[in-house]
């Protein structure tokens, strides 16, 4: 539904545009009616409103004016002018303001229906257009942040209008917020201090002690300035830094802008913790690209240990990636790549959550040193967790598979088996098959036939007898499984291993 404003300063012609616009059934919810323009603008300013009626002639502003107002204010809605005068200068002015519906007294209902229906139309496309962008938006830097990106700015995002991203240019800054004062303060009064220059601006704030941000540029060219101003800035803040990224000309390059903030923001683990400064992010040359290589080798055989997991390779393996990127000052850029990689691989590879991930450790840490412990903190215990769970299921393969030894003649079943061993359904079956290599149906079945091959041999009872003594219930399904497993049915069994028993046999 569509909250509507309607202006004119004659009461009984304002109750009258009421009433009929209440009669014409469309998708119309408040209607707020308003006398003059200061309560117009009022009324508009107070509650979201999206659809405006106004007279052109009123004491006071005029109708147009009073449009030119709000417009300043937010543009988010359409409206028709009603006017007694049939002046093509109120039309031009109307046009100039983006009002396509002008329509003349007496109003026609039926014209009035179309005008609004347009209006609403409009609306709603504006709707599902803001809703689209920013919906890419959003993608793009939860790419980058994960869960990392707050309630709010996921909020300020939706809300920002479309013409925002209509500019020239935009670069992304991500922020550490350091110094030994609370966050939200930091974050409002850095934020305060940046629009006094860039009115542009979107705040996005993150978890942890950083921020994001996104910063319309004039042109590609501004970055330096942006750089020097931003230094500034940060200088009233000490353990406060910023990457910036290089101009992008389109939103669909935030996520990669972002990512590039990010990997500048890690220079600043090259100052001191109370330090500050605004760093550019800047392509490797070759020599670096092939440090480059060998750090990410690093990176991938700390995820092999991870693997295995091996907790004695851990420690090193973190040392060796921190130590490798600590000494090339163009590879701090890639820290974040590397911990993303990590995190990927514990995630997909592993199955596994952290109830950190790494990449969110750095907004956390004021210093590369900090960074490296919370990091194997963290992959010890990730370590620690898979080598008992592994131990668990180990204990409860070798119990599930005592429990079928003795019990094979029992009705027996994958979830009977699970609830001995205490382990969930699916799991107990998943890991039963990648210990021993068979399925629990499978490893059962051997159990059976194995002992059934032991009393053919060993007693006189007829097939039916054994089958049902090692706990099967269908003799043909026995008969079946046992002619697949040697080649030869029971009987031909028996037959033939005491035809190389008996005494006498030649």
């Amino acid at each position: 539904m569509t909250d509507l404003l309607i202006c004119e300063d004659k009461y009984v012609v304002l109750m009258g545009l009421k009433k009929l616009v209440d009669s014409l059934g469309l998708p119309i919810g408040e209607i707020y009616p308003a006398q003059d323009a200061e309560q117009a603008f009022e009324l508009f300013s107070r509650h979201h409103i999206n659809l405006v009626m106004t007279d052109i002639q009123m004491p006071g502003a005029s109708g147009l004016e009073l449009l030119q107002r709000m417009q300043k204010l937010r543009e988010d809605f359409q409206a028709v002018i009603i006017s007694g005068y049939d002046d093509f200068e109120y039309a031009k002015t109307a046009i100039h303001l983006g009002i396509e519906d002008y329509l003349l007294k007496p109003v026609d209902p039926e014209e009035l229906r179309a005008a609004l229906s347009r209006c609403i139309e409009k609306l709603s496309r504006h709707k599902k257009q803001k809703q689209f962008i920013s919906g890419i938006l959003l993608e793009q830097l939860r790419a980058v942040w994960g869960r990392g990106l707050s309630p709010e700015g996921e909020s300020i995002l939706l809300s920002t209008d479309n013409r925002f991203f209509q500019a020239a240019a935009f670069s992304a800054a991500v922020f550490y917020l350091g110094g030994s004062g609370g966050t939200e303060k930091l974050y409002r009064q850095l934020s305060a201090g940046i629009r006094k220059k860039y009115q542009q601006l979107l705040m996005l704030p993150t978890l942890g002690r950083s921020c994001m941000a996104i910063i319309r540029l004039e042109g590609r060219d501004d970055i330096p300035e942006l750089k020097i101003f931003l230094s500034r800035r940060l200088a009233q803040y000490p353990g406060t830094f910023c990457g910036i990224s290089p101009a992008v000309d389109s939103i669909f390059n935030l996520k990669d802008a972002a990512m590039q903030a990010e990997g500048a923001l890690c220079l600043r683990f090259t100052q001191g913790e109370d330090g500050s400064g605004a760093f550019i992010w800047e392509p490797m040359n070759p020599s670096a690209m092939m440090a480059q290589t060998l750090t990410m080798q690093l990176c991938d055989a700390l995820c092999s240990e991870l693997r295995l997991p091996e907790i004695s390779e851990v420690e090193p393996g973190v040392d060796k990636l921190f130590n490798s990127i600590l000494a090339h000052p163009a590879l701090y850029e890639i820290l974040p790549a590397c911990l993303r990689r990590i995190d990927s691989f514990i995630q997909e590879e592993l199955e596994q959550e952290l109830e950190s991930p790494l990449i969110r450790l750095m907004a956390q840490s004021g210093s590369a040193q900090k960074l490296r412990a919370k990091v194997k903190r963290t992959l010890l215990k990730l370590c620690q967790s898979r080598l008992k769970s592994r131990m668990a299921s180990q204990d409860a393969i070798a119990m599930a598979i005592d429990y079928m030894e003795k019990n094979y003649q029992k009705p027996l079943t994958l979830t009977l088996l699970a609830n001995v061993v205490s382990l969930n359904y699916a799991y107990f079956s998943n890991i039963f098959k990648s210990r021993t290599g068979v399925s629990v149906t499978a490893y059962l079945q051997n159990i059976r036939l194995r002992r059934a091959k032991e009393l053919l041999i060993s007693t006189g009872d007829r097939v039916r007898e054994i089958a049902h003594k090692v706990g099967f219930s269908d003799e043909r399904y026995f008969e079946k499984l046992f002619k697949n497993s040697e080649g030869i049915t029971p009987s031909e069994y028996r037959e033939r291993l005491r035809s190389f028993t008996e005494p006498g046999e030649k």
